[in-house]
């Protein structure tokens, strides 16, 4: 970040007691946090714990990369904040055109006002330029970089994004992610894995949709089945059932897990399937003996 620094010429005295703000060159400094992206790929453990962590416009680097939605993501920038960059950087350029052109610098006239950004890596998230997101989509399957963070089990990148989502939050983005597991599922989070059985996209892929649903089941029947990874499967669902939006849904995927004995291909009529969304076409189907869990 240091090498992103902006110095004003040397020759341009500057009025006495006047500090100058710390600023960065705007490319360089975005520059600067697409390497730290790769080096939190490439390096979880130490550097990406770090960063995510202590830097928030980081974090929402690799929420976009991981989730593939670089538009989407809700970033929300302090308006106050950003004003009293405007008005340090026009404060700032007045002074090195007062000893200079003894131009008046406006928002108008100024020429650093769009080349310059506060240089405050750990402050409040800043939006991308365009042109940023535009490499970064460009970038991300390139360097194969969404497939490293979103594997990383230390820092659990994928998990804590999934965490800090709402309920009713979008989450299409989990089917795209299934669908890249490249055949294996062991490498996701149950919590991920959980999310897209719930996920109205599941239902455009009947054959992933009825492996993940053999696997899930598996994790929960099985002898040897651990206990960490059985209270992650029926917490991600208990949660999910305080929320009205969701738990219709939560009820349906439950009925599927706890019911493993019953066939897993069973499927409802054509007509229901038309008519109910998919989960709630599936309730239909189940039977009932773990209704005392759901009550």
């Amino acid at each position: 970040f240091n090498l992103s620094t902006y110095h004003h010429p040397e020759n341009i005295d500057l009025p006495p007691g006047f500090q100058p703000p710390h600023l960065a060159i705007a490319n360089m400094y975005w520059k600067t946090w697409l390497i730290l992206l790769i080096y939190c790929a490439h390096n979880p453990v130490t550097f990406g714990t770090y960063c995510w962590d202590k830097f928030p416009t980081l974090r929402t680097l690799i929420e976009m990369s991981i989730t593939n939605n670089f538009n989407a993501v809700q970033i929300v920038e302090d308006l106050q904040l950003l004003a009293i960059e405007k008005q340090s950087i026009i404060e700032f350029e007045a002074h090195l055109a007062a000893a200079t052109s003894k131009i008046p610098i406006t928002e108008q006239t100024s020429l650093l006002l769009s080349q310059l950004i506060s240089l405050d890596p750990k402050g409040p998230v800043r939006r991308p330029p365009q042109v940023v997101i535009d490499q970064l989509k460009a970038e991300v399957p390139k360097l194969h970089l969404r497939r490293l963070l979103y594997r990383s089990r230390n820092p659990d990148f994928l998990l804590d994004i999934i965490k800090r989502q709402e309920p009713s939050q979008s989450m299409s983005w989990l089917a795209d992610l299934v669908h890249s597991s490249e055949g294996s599922l062991n490498h996701l989070p149950v919590q991920c894995l959980c999310g897209f059985l719930l996920s109205s996209s599941s239902k455009q892929d009947g054959g992933k949709y009825e492996q993940l649903l053999r696997h899930l089941q598996s994790l929960l029947h099985e002898s040897d089945a651990s206990p960490a990874i059985v209270q992650d499967i029926l917490s991600y669902f208990f949660h999910r059932l305080g929320f009205p939006e969701n738990k219709a849904q939560a009820v349906a995927g439950l009925k599927l897990l706890l019911n493993r004995d019953k066939q897993i291909g069973t499927r409802c009529s054509d007509d229901e399937e038309e008519e109910d969304d998919k989960m709630e076409g599936i309730e239909k189907c189940v039977p009932l003996e773990t209704d005392w869990l759901l009550r």
